[in-house]
C-alpha cells in the first residue's frame, strides 16, 4: 500500500469522525434547547403559582385583592391600594414574561395560549380592566397589543347560592366576608 492510499483512508475516516462529531453536537443542542425551555416555562409557573399561593393562605390579602379586582367598594387605604397595584403588576409581568418567551420560541405556543386564557380570565375583572389603563404603560409595546388584543372572557368564580364555580364577575361586596 502506498502512502497515497493511507492518506485517502485517513481522510475517509476524518471525514466520518466529523460527521459523527456534528450529528452527536445537533442531538446535543436540541437536548439543551428542550432543557431551557422547560426551565423558563418551570419558573414563569414557579411565579405564579407562589402568587396564587400567597393569596389563598392570606385571607387578609385575598380580600383586598378581591375587593380590587372587582372595583366596587374603593379598597379603603392607601396601603390597600398599593398592594393591590403590586399583585396585579406581579400577575401581568408574569403573563408578559411568557408572552416575550414565547416570542422567541423559549415556550411553545400551547403554553403561551393556555397563559393567555388565564390573562383574558383576570383582564375580565371591572378593577383589573381600571388598572390595565393605567398600568401598561409600563410593559413592553407588543405585550401591550396582545392585550388589547385579547377578549376578556368571565373569570371562574365560586357561587356558594349553588354550590358551583361558575363563570361570572361577583356582583360588589358578595367576595367579602
Amino acid at each position: 500500500m502506498n502512502w497515497v492510499a493511507i492518506g485517502a483512508i485517513g481522510e475517509l475516516i476524518g471525514g466520518a469522525a466529523v460527521i459523527a462529531t456534528l450529528i452527536y453536537l445537533a442531538i446535543q443542542l436540541k437536548q439543551n434547547t428542550k432543557g431551557i425551555r422547560a426551565q423558563s416555562y418551570y419558573a414563569v409557573v414557579s411565579g405564579k403559582n407562589a402568587l396564587y399561593r400567597e393569596l389563598a393562605a392570606n385571607k387578609e390579602l385575598f380580600s383586598i385583592v378581591s375587593q380590587g379586582l372587582a372595583g366596587d367598594p374603593p379598597l379603603p387605604t392607601i396601603s390597600d391600594g398599593a398592594r393591590t397595584h403590586l399583585l396585579f403588576y406581579a400577575f401581568m409581568n408574569e403573563f408578559e414574561t411568557t408572552y416575550l418567551l414565547y416570542k422567541t420560541g423559549a415556550v411553545e405556543e400551547d403554553i403561551w395560549l393556555r397563559d393567555k386564557a388565564q390573562m383574558a380570565g383576570m383582564i375580565g375583572f371591572p378593577g383589573m380592566i381600571d388598572w390595565w389603563n393605567l398600568a401598561q404603560q409600563y410593559f413592553h409595546k407588543a405585550f401591550v397589543a396582545e392585550v388589547a388584543a385579547t377578549d376578556p372572557i368571565l373569570p371562574i368564580t365560586y357561587d356558594p347560592t349553588t354550590g358551583k364555580f361558575v363563570q361570572s364577575v361577583p356582583e360588589a361586596g358578595e367576595w367579602f366576608d
